[in-house]
């Protein structure tokens, strides 16, 4: 994080650490972490409490759309 000052141009100060840890940080190129428009949040994804084996899943549902229209048939 590092301080912005807008007077005479924009000009940014030093890098300082913030004081949060245990935010999951993803190996993307992109930033782990966003700030609000306001400045006064800031917005991070924090591990669920929940077995590592199962924190990383993902379910991917093929044809589910085919599948909605045979049990919600639409006049």
């Amino acid at each position: 994080m590092r301080s912005i000052s807008t007077s005479g141009g924009v000009t940014f100060g030093s890098e300082q650490l913030l004081p949060v840890e245990g935010f999951l940080q993803f190996a993307t190129g992109y930033r782990d972490y966003d700030i609000s428009l306001d400045g006064k949040q800031l917005l991070m994804i924090f591990p669920a409490k929940q077995p590592v084996e199962q924190r990383f899943q993902i379910n991917i549902v093929l044809n589910w759309l085919k599948e909605l229209k045979q049990r919600v048939p639409v006049p």
